[in-house]
């Protein structure tokens, strides 16, 4: 019988995004965007001593979005994203991704406020193919403090010190903790911890319903800042540890049959524009 093993790869990663506003009016607005994504795993492991992984995995989305703000209080609006994760992108339909999101919102009180969203996706880790009913309270009691708390999901930012801030994000099998400094003015040095698999459908599988699951836990310490009105730079070193692939219908934390591969160190630079 094959057990999983523990196998050195080193990897590399490489995401462009953009969101572009393309019309407005005084109620609609709409918006484009372009996600493209490139995960580089070089390893030769085999699933069940006899498959091969491939070395590259994509993730390529188009999105439309629209929203309807009816009143200073209400507004509600969509957001749909095609593309396609997989080994060999849009080579087939069997590797497409669609995700679709409605939003409404309406409240009198200028802090706080409830949203309810309804989702889909057929590449989600959990419940994927589901349509998923969620909503959440959103607290903003000052300049300082911004609390979302819903379900599936959670999310704080609070700036809790003249020179400390915090930002939390919790939902199913994703989690993000950063804790930065203000050095100098809106420059931060800062130190974080996150875990999200990524997913991808591999072109050729037996199963249609099949995925490949990435997943891997990141601890970094990095400096982020404004270098000019439109970009901002985020610079960071860390390591990469509890790395994992999995194959299955699902993602399930600690597969037992999971190829589990070496800790490895990472350095990345992030460059985000808002024009």
């Amino acid at each position: 019988d094959w057990k999983p093993e523990k196998t050195e790869s080193p990897e590399s990663e490489q995401r462009v995004q953009a969101q572009v506003p393309v019309w407005k009016n005084e109620k609609d607005s709409v918006a484009l965007g372009l996600k493209w994504t490139q995960l580089n795993l070089n390893t030769d492991e085999k699933f069940g001593g006899v498959k091969t992984l491939p070395h590259r995995y994509y993730d390529n989305q188009m999105s439309i979005s629209w929203k309807h703000q009816e009143d200073p209080t209400t507004f509600w609006g969509t957001s749909v994203s095609f593309g396609s994760a997989s080994d060999k992108p849009f080579k087939s339909g069997d590797t497409s991704t669609l995700s679709a999101t409605a939003t409404y919102s309406s409240s009198q009180d200028p802090t706080a406020r409830w949203i309810y969203l309804l989702n889909y996706s057929n590449n989600r880790p959990f419940l994927n193919n589901i349509p998923i009913p969620g909503f959440a309270y959103v607290i903003t009691p000052n300049a300082d403090f911004v609390g979302v708390f819903g379900i599936p999901f959670a999310m704080i930012r609070w700036k809790f010190a003249p020179q400390w801030s915090t930002t939390h994000f919790f939902g199913p099998f994703i989690f993000k903790s950063e804790v930065g400094y203000f050095v100098a003015g809106p420059a931060q040095v800062y130190m974080a911890i996150d875990s999200a698999p990524q997913t991808f459908y591999l072109d050729g599988r037996d199963e249609k319903e099949e995925r490949l699951f990435v997943s891997e836990t990141k601890w970094v310490l990095g400096f982020k800042s404004p270098v000019s009105a439109q970009i901002s730079l985020d610079g960071f070193a860390g390591l990469s540890f509890e790395r994992t692939i999995t194959e299955s219908k699902n993602y399930r934390p600690g597969n037992k049959d999971a190829l589990r591969l070496e800790n490895r160190g990472l350095i990345g630079v992030t460059l985000t524009g808002r024009f």
